[in-house]
């Protein structure tokens, strides 16, 4: 069973998937350096998100997870 997405997880996956979104950007509004803020590092942690050729994509299992959230909506 898959682990519950932190709501701030949550949003960062929805930010991701909502516009093609560079490092740059989403370091600039995706900073871990406040304590509030780990979704970056939960992210990547588990897997979620990805950096490929500068540009932040969700992986194969970032997917999933989103689309299961949406289903239960």
């Amino acid at each position: 069973m898959a682990s519950v997405l932190a709501p701030s997880v949550l949003e960062l996956l929805e930010w991701v998937d909502g516009a093609d979104r560079s490092y740059a950007e989403t370091m600039e509004w995706w900073t871990s350096n406040c304590p509030r803020h780990p979704a970056w590092d939960d992210a990547v942690g588990e897997g979620l998100v990805r950096v490929v050729g500068g540009r932040v994509r969700l992986t194969e299992l970032g997917i999933r997870r989103l689309d299961d959230v949406r289903r239960t909506l």
